[in-house]
């Protein structure tokens, strides 16, 4: 799996220097920049590339999948008051939380694929804030998964409100979500659902 193959790099840099490793991530970070803006126009947009248990997806949103990392590790892993580095945080702006809703959102059919099997009914995910929007999720996707689209689903039998923010924490279950989110409609199913997601 993905959290698993990141282990043996992770424990190459372990003995790295804070240096070292802000080093690498300035190299890097930009070259990956350059290959994000290059994959934004055809045939490279398009073009699909298997990710294991990540999914299938267009190159186009590969550089979604780097920006949901800053986000997510930097806010909740290393910022305090979760993290051990006392500085002020970045902007919580529509330029860093629209691509990485995007790819959560993207993925969460493939990360939540188990958990979310028994998924019969349509729920409306809202997101309020910067990079927010309205979502359903319900049954009707590729071999079994459930599929996500734009806007409010016609039938759904709950509602499951949050802020933008508040959904990067409790979508990769770093925090509960019922702390963070508001349902209407059929309790119960929302909850089945909101305990399956898991987005890594």
């Amino acid at each position: 799996g993905t959290e698993n193959g990141m282990e043996a790099p992770v424990a190459e840099r372990r003995g790295w220097t804070v240096e070292e490793v802000l080093a690498e991530f300035e190299t890097y970070s930009g070259q990956v920049a350059d290959l994000g803006a290059s994959l934004q126009d055809p045939p490279m947009a398009d073009t699909t590339l298997p990710m294991g248990d990540l999914g299938t997806h267009p190159m186009a949103i590969m550089p979604c999948t780097f920006l949901f990392d800053n986000y997510c590790h930097l806010r909740n892993d290393i910022l305090t008051p979760n993290g051990p580095i006392d500085r002020p945080e970045p902007a919580r702006d529509e330029k860093r939380l629209a691509p990485t809703i995007e790819w959560m959102l993207a993925g969460l059919p493939w990360m939540c694929a188990e958990k979310l099997a028994f998924v019969d009914k349509p729920i409306t995910l809202e997101l309020t804030g910067a990079g927010g929007g309205t979502w359903s999720i319900g049954p009707g996707g590729d071999e079994g998964r459930v599929l996500v689209g734009e806007g409010a689903a016609p039938a759904a039998v709950a509602t499951i409100t949050s802020d933008s923010h508040d959904f990067v924490i409790w979508g990769t279950q770093r925090r509960p979500w019922n702390t963070m989110t508001k349902i209407d409609g059929d309790a119960a199913y929302a909850v089945r659902v909101l305990d399956g997601i898991k987005i890594i």
